[in-house]
């Protein structure tokens, strides 16, 4: 394997990451939201009433993180933290009216920019990235669980 790093698909795919982050955030900063307050939001989109654990499941992210992300999200009055009612250690998130409305204007900008990375691809074509993608990301998660297993 060459050792010059722009020949290596992990810097292409962190590259894209990288560059689709910062448009997210330029899209999205009309909105009073970053692209990774939209993924916390879109986690109570899908379903509202998670506990942090549950929405660090969906995002991989780290728990401090996380926490900052929902301490931003509480002050701009787009989710409420509110006690379990089974379990009073935890807190349930749940969307606020505001935090409902940002859904469709949100995945309105996403889409446009799926459809902007997607141009020239025809159906097959983007069918066959996003299955190779796919792929990329099981054989990481493939990785990971080895290393976990490691270090327990």
């Amino acid at each position: 394997m060459e050792r010059d790093f722009k020949t290596h698909i992990g810097y292409h795919v962190q590259e894209i990451a990288r560059r689709l982050t910062w448009v997210h955030d330029e899209r999205l900063k009309d909105y009073g939201i970053t692209f990774s307050q939209f993924r916390v939001l879109n986690c109570l989109w899908e379903e509202d009433g998670l506990n942090q654990t549950e929405i660090l499941s969906y995002l991989r992210m780290k728990p401090s993180s996380l926490s900052a992300l929902i301490v931003l999200l509480v002050r701009k009055k787009l989710i409420l933290r509110v006690e379990d009612e089974q379990d009073h250690r935890s807190r349930r998130i749940y969307l606020t009216g505001e935090g409902k409305k940002l859904k469709w204007i949100s995945w309105d900008i996403i889409l446009d920019l799926e459809n902007s990375l997607s141009e020239g691809f025809d159906d097959k074509k983007k069918d066959s990235f996003l299955s190779d993608l796919k792929q990329v990301c099981q054989n990481i998660e493939e990785k990971e669980k080895r290393l976990k297993s490691n270090v327990n």
